[in-house]
């Protein structure tokens, strides 16, 4: 499977499980953009750069591996209750969120919702 499926399947998925949880979702196809998804509800705006990867590194290892603010996302003025993560898929492993700060991530354990 290649690179730009694998990704996309990510992104999908990631899509998927916004979606059940009530939001609205629109996919930046193609990665041309510092996101690959933008969802929201009434109350939250996420944005997020979706990765997929067999072995998970720690917080550390994933913001050096994917670059956690990709093109400057950080600076990107956004609401003030919005919020800018990285998700990793590790296939039979599942998710790991990390919300992405101006001074580093964090690894979140839920949705923001």
């Amino acid at each position: 499977m290649s690179n730009y499926r694998c990704g996309r399947d990510a992104e999908y998925a990631a899509r998927h499980v916004l979606q059940d949880r009530g939001f609205f979702v629109v996919r930046s196809a193609g990665s041309k953009t510092p996101f690959d998804l933008i969802a929201w509800n009434k109350e939250d705006l996420i944005f997020l750069q979706v990765k997929r990867t067999t072995t998970l590194p720690s917080a550390k290892g994933v913001a050096d591996l994917y670059h956690a603010d990709p093109a400057g996302a950080r600076e990107i003025p956004r609401p003030q209750r919005s919020h800018f993560q990285l998700w990793v898929m590790v296939p039979k492993k599942g998710w790991w969120r990390y919300e992405v700060l101006p001074g580093g991530i964090m690894e979140v354990p839920a949705l923001v919702a």
